[in-house]
């Protein structure tokens, strides 16, 4: 029997929602398990991607129920190729666990020490509290603060921002789709969404760095009879950005409404 639409679950969707690669597994298997509804399938786009999560309906009519959300930034169907065996799909998914990275890096700011009397200066995007331990045994409390918005805090507490915000931190904060990064001579970045994949599209420029544009590493498509420059989403991204940043400076990160 054909499977139509399916919604694709990474594997790393998996493991943020079960916190652990055996218990996801685990609990994928015991889904398909307990549900005959339930279907173990390859997708069509990526050999390394599978999914067992039914979303839609069959060709006859017949709806899926959902076991897990999809992921959020992997909306919409993707046709799946094959229903898989549990053993293939065992191996597909521990390779996949495999190769994740033990540990994620990611740098944060934060405001500790007596926050009450400035507490109306902080940004209020978002208030939590946090406490966190060092290796080192150092224990932080305070309100973290994104980085759109180290410029407004430094300016309502009256100080220079002292800290630079790197090109590999405006990366990130783009490419999660919570900031634009306003450069100098009218440029920024974005995360935009075009042909149903996320990319990072460069605004505001003029015929005349075209060229410089494509030999700092971004690309060029024509959409709808308009040319659009973009920076491709991969490892090299943080060091094309660092490069427009040294010809183009960073002035703010703002955040996405």
């Amino acid at each position: 029997m054909a499977i139509p639409a399916y919604a694709l679950l990474n594997f790393d969707a998996l493991l943020r929602a079960a916190g652990d690669g055996n218990l996801a597994l685990m609990e994928c298997l015991d889904a398909v398990t307990r549900q005959p509804r339930y279907v173990l399938c390859a997708v069509g786009r990526s050999e390394s991607d599978y999914v067992f999560t039914p979303f839609g309906h069959l060709a006859e009519g017949n709806p899926y129920d959902a076991y897990l959300p999809p992921d959020p930034d992997e909306p919409g169907g993707f046709i799946a190729s094959q229903e898989d065996d549990e053993r293939s799909f065992e191996k597909a998914r521990m390779a996949e666990f495999d190769s994740l990275p033990e540990f994620s890096i990611s740098t944060l700011h934060i405001v500790s020490g007596l926050l009450l009397p400035i507490w109306r200066l902080l940004p209020q995007d978002t208030c939590r509290v946090y406490r966190l331990e060092t290796d080192d045994g150092e224990r932080i409390v305070g309100r973290v603060i994104s980085p759109s918005a180290l410029s407004v805090l430094s300016r309502n507490l009256g100080v220079d921002q002292v800290e630079t915000v790197s090109a590999e931190q405006a990366w990130t904060a783009v490419a999660n789709g919570s900031s634009v990064a306003v450069l100098a001579s009218g440029l920024s970045l974005r995360r935009v969404r075009v042909m149903n994949e996320y990319r990072i599209e460069l605004s505001g420029f003029t015929a005349g760095i075209r060229d410089w544009l494509k030999a700092a590493g971004l690309f060029s498509e024509i959409i709808a009879w308009e040319t659009r420059f973009f920076v491709p989403m991969r490892e090299e991204g943080p060091k094309i950005l660092d490069r427009l940043m040294q010809r183009h400076r960073l002035i703010e990160l703002s955040a996405r409404g």
